[in-house]
Order: C-alpha cells, then sequence, then structure tokens
C-alpha cells in the first residue's frame, strides 16, 4: 500500500505551483501492512526510523529554500 496524497492537497498544491510557488508535499513511507498496523505500539520504531530518513532525504533541498533570498 503506497501512500498518497489526499484530492484536496493535490488541488491546493496545483494551485499554489500555478501561483509560481515552489511545492513540495511530504508523505510518509508505507512502513506497515495494514491499517490496523498503525495502532501496533510494535511500529513505533519504524515509524520512527521511517520519518527520520524521510527528513534526512529532504533537509539539504529544504536548507536551501529556508536559506534563500
Amino acid at each position: 500500500m503506497a501512500c498518497r496524497p489526499a484530492d484536496d492537497i493535490a488541488r491546493e498544491q496545483a494551485i499554489l505551483t500555478e501561483r509560481g510557488y515552489d511545492v513540495r508535499v511530504l508523505v510518509s513511507d508505507p512502513y506497515y501492512r495494514k491499517p490496523t498496523d498503525l495502532l501496533d505500539s510494535r511500529f513505533v520504531d519504524a515509524a520512527t526510523q521511517a520519518g527520520t530518513q524521510q527528513g534526512r532525504e529532504v533537509a539539504e533541498d529544504l536548507g536551501k529554500w529556508w536559506n534563500a533570498d
């Protein structure tokens, strides 16, 4: 199961992009097999690891954006 941005987020992204904004939408990597796994405390470490990895992957680009004039 791949996570995808909801339709309203995709619509908002399109509107902002049309107006000249550089938009990035971050969604979680699927670290679980079924939705009920999200309620299982054994998945906390997997979720933390997935979020940390995603943060590292976007940190450089976000840093450039944040510091741009």
